[in-house]
């Protein structure tokens, strides 16, 4: 199974980690899959953090 994830250039920009602060650029680090009912499926770790910045698209593919 293959999943496209965008996020757009205005999505996700903050952190929920309490150490981070306004004057920070976000990173990526994980990205979380979830069902309809908003239940988290799975997550997928990113290999090393990415700058978020503008439009981005992650490939996720999912081996069972």
């Amino acid at each position: 199974m293959n999943y496209l994830c965008n996020l757009g250039d205005k999505q996700f920009m903050t952190s929920s980690n309490p150490t981070w602060s306004t004057s920070q650029n976000p990173y990526v680090t994980e990205v979380g899959l979830y069902d309809s009912n908003k239940d988290l499926m799975i997550i997928s770790k990113i290999q090393s953090p990415e700058k978020r910045q503008g439009i981005q698209q992650y490939s996720i593919k999912i081996d069972m």
